[in-house]
Protein backbone atom coordinates (compact mmCIF):
# COMPACT_ATOMS: atom_id res chain seq x y z
CA UNK A 1 0.00 0.00 0.00
CA UNK A 2 2.72 2.35 0.92
CA UNK A 3 4.66 1.61 -2.72
CA UNK A 4 1.27 2.48 -4.72
CA UNK A 5 0.41 5.30 -2.25
CA UNK A 6 4.01 7.21 -3.21
CA UNK A 7 3.36 7.24 -6.76
CA UNK A 8 -0.28 8.53 -6.44
CA UNK A 9 -2.70 11.19 -4.33
CA UNK A 10 -1.39 10.10 -0.87
CA UNK A 11 -4.48 8.83 0.67
CA UNK A 12 -3.84 8.24 4.59
CA UNK A 13 -6.97 6.94 5.54
CA UNK A 14 -6.25 4.19 2.92
CA UNK A 15 -3.19 2.94 4.76
CA UNK A 16 -5.19 2.65 7.83
CA UNK A 17 -8.31 0.87 6.14
CA UNK A 18 -5.62 -1.72 4.20
CA UNK A 19 -3.99 -2.30 8.05
CA UNK A 20 -7.41 -3.29 9.29
CA UNK A 21 -8.14 -6.56 6.91
CA UNK A 22 -7.59 -9.68 8.94
CA UNK A 23 -4.18 -11.49 7.36
CA UNK A 24 -6.26 -14.73 7.00
CA UNK A 25 -8.94 -12.84 4.68
CA UNK A 26 -5.99 -10.98 2.96
CA UNK A 27 -4.87 -14.72 1.71
CA UNK A 28 -8.01 -16.32 1.23
CA UNK A 29 -8.74 -13.32 -1.06
CA UNK A 30 -5.65 -12.48 -3.44
CA UNK A 31 -5.12 -16.13 -3.32
CA UNK A 32 -8.65 -16.28 -5.23
CA UNK A 33 -7.93 -13.15 -7.04
CA UNK A 34 -4.70 -14.62 -8.45
CA UNK A 35 -6.97 -18.19 -9.20
CA UNK A 36 -8.92 -16.12 -11.56
CA UNK A 37 -6.47 -13.73 -12.68
CA UNK A 38 -4.28 -17.37 -14.34
CA UNK A 39 -8.50 -18.07 -15.81
CA UNK A 40 -7.92 -14.44 -17.31
CA UNK A 41 -10.59 -13.22 -15.47
CA UNK A 42 -9.79 -9.91 -15.55
CA UNK A 43 -12.46 -7.73 -13.85
CA UNK A 44 -13.39 -10.83 -11.43
CA UNK A 45 -9.83 -10.76 -10.03
CA UNK A 46 -9.75 -7.32 -9.44
CA UNK A 47 -13.17 -6.95 -7.97
CA UNK A 48 -12.06 -9.76 -5.73
CA UNK A 49 -9.20 -8.35 -4.13
CA UNK A 50 -11.07 -4.74 -4.02
CA UNK A 51 -13.25 -6.71 -1.47
CA UNK A 52 -10.66 -5.84 1.30
CA UNK A 53 -11.14 -2.92 3.22
CA UNK A 54 -9.17 0.45 1.84
CA UNK A 55 -8.20 -1.69 -1.20
CA UNK A 56 -9.41 -0.24 -4.71
CA UNK A 57 -9.39 -1.36 -8.22
CA UNK A 58 -5.83 0.74 -8.59
CA UNK A 59 -4.24 -1.04 -5.44
CA UNK A 60 -5.78 -4.42 -6.52
CA UNK A 61 -4.26 -4.00 -10.09
CA UNK A 62 -0.58 -3.12 -8.32
CA UNK A 63 -0.90 -6.27 -6.09
CA UNK A 64 -1.97 -8.60 -9.31
CA UNK A 65 0.83 -6.58 -11.45
CA UNK A 66 3.25 -7.49 -8.85
CA UNK A 67 2.19 -11.60 -8.90
CA UNK A 68 1.17 -12.34 -12.33
CA UNK A 69 2.95 -9.69 -14.43
CA UNK A 70 2.34 -12.14 -17.55
CA UNK A 71 -1.83 -10.64 -17.26
CA UNK A 72 -1.78 -7.45 -15.42
CA UNK A 73 -0.28 -4.45 -15.80
CA UNK A 74 -0.67 -1.52 -13.17
CA UNK A 75 -3.35 0.99 -13.03
CA UNK A 76 -1.54 3.90 -13.10
CA UNK A 77 -3.36 7.59 -13.94
CA UNK A 78 -0.89 7.55 -16.59
CA UNK A 79 -1.24 4.67 -18.38
CA UNK A 80 -4.54 5.16 -18.22
CA UNK A 81 -4.51 8.24 -20.05
CA UNK A 82 -2.77 6.50 -22.99
CA UNK A 83 -4.55 3.43 -22.93
CA UNK A 84 -8.08 5.09 -22.87
CA UNK A 85 -7.58 8.38 -24.53
CA UNK A 86 -9.03 10.51 -21.51
CA UNK A 87 -8.07 12.50 -19.11
CA UNK A 88 -11.12 11.45 -16.56
CA UNK A 89 -10.93 8.43 -14.78
CA UNK A 90 -13.41 6.48 -12.79
CA UNK A 91 -11.08 3.92 -11.65
CA UNK A 92 -13.59 1.03 -11.87
CA UNK A 93 -13.07 -2.60 -12.30
CA UNK A 94 -14.22 -2.27 -15.56
CA UNK A 95 -12.54 0.84 -16.66
CA UNK A 96 -9.14 -1.51 -15.24
CA UNK A 97 -9.85 -4.16 -18.17
CA UNK A 98 -9.74 -1.62 -21.00
CA UNK A 99 -6.99 -0.86 -19.58
CA UNK A 100 -5.20 -4.03 -19.20
CA UNK A 101 -6.36 -5.18 -22.40
CA UNK A 102 -4.80 -2.16 -24.50
CA UNK A 103 -1.75 -2.55 -22.81
CA UNK A 104 -1.50 -6.50 -23.49
CA UNK A 105 -2.31 -5.57 -27.22
CA UNK A 106 0.68 -2.99 -27.09
CA UNK A 107 2.92 -6.02 -25.79
CA UNK A 108 1.58 -8.45 -27.94
CA UNK A 109 2.05 -5.70 -31.44
CA UNK A 110 5.50 -4.99 -29.71
CA UNK A 111 6.45 -8.95 -29.17
CA UNK A 112 6.07 -9.73 -33.26
CA UNK A 113 8.92 -6.78 -33.86
CA UNK A 114 10.97 -7.87 -31.44
CA UNK A 115 10.37 -11.31 -30.26
CA UNK A 116 9.12 -12.12 -27.20
CA UNK A 117 11.16 -9.36 -25.35
CA UNK A 118 8.20 -7.40 -24.77
CA UNK A 119 5.57 -7.57 -21.81
CA UNK A 120 2.73 -5.89 -20.04
CA UNK A 121 5.18 -4.07 -17.47
CA UNK A 122 7.27 -2.59 -20.80
CA UNK A 123 4.10 -2.04 -22.29
CA UNK A 124 2.68 -0.25 -19.03
CA UNK A 125 6.47 2.06 -18.76
CA UNK A 126 5.75 3.36 -22.95
CA UNK A 127 2.63 4.76 -21.25
CA UNK A 128 4.27 6.21 -18.71
CA UNK A 129 7.12 7.66 -21.02
CA UNK A 130 3.85 9.21 -23.23
CA UNK A 131 2.66 11.27 -20.81
CA UNK A 132 5.91 12.78 -19.65
CA UNK A 133 6.89 13.44 -23.01
CA UNK A 134 3.90 14.84 -24.24
CA UNK A 135 1.94 16.18 -20.53
CA UNK A 136 -1.28 14.84 -19.71
CA UNK A 137 -3.30 16.34 -22.92
CA UNK A 138 -1.19 15.58 -25.46
CA UNK A 139 -0.09 11.99 -24.23
CA UNK A 140 -3.75 10.79 -24.44
CA UNK A 141 -3.80 8.25 -26.39
CA UNK A 142 -0.54 7.91 -27.76
CA UNK A 143 -0.20 4.73 -26.71
CA UNK A 144 -0.91 3.66 -29.69
CA UNK A 145 1.20 6.04 -31.46
CA UNK A 146 4.42 5.17 -29.54
CA UNK A 147 3.94 1.63 -30.29
CA UNK A 148 3.36 2.03 -34.52
CA UNK A 149 6.51 4.07 -33.53
CA UNK A 150 8.46 1.25 -32.18
CA UNK A 151 7.06 -1.16 -35.11
CA UNK A 152 9.11 0.92 -37.54
CA UNK A 153 12.39 -0.25 -36.19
Amino acid sequence: MEWKLARGKFRPRLVELAGSNEEEKVVTVTTEGLRLGAKGKVTEAVEMIATLRGIGPATASAILAVCRPEYFCFFADEVAYTALATTTLKYTAKEYQAVNASVKDCAVRLSKVREGCWRLRNAERMGLCAVGLWGTRRGCGRLGEAVRGCERF
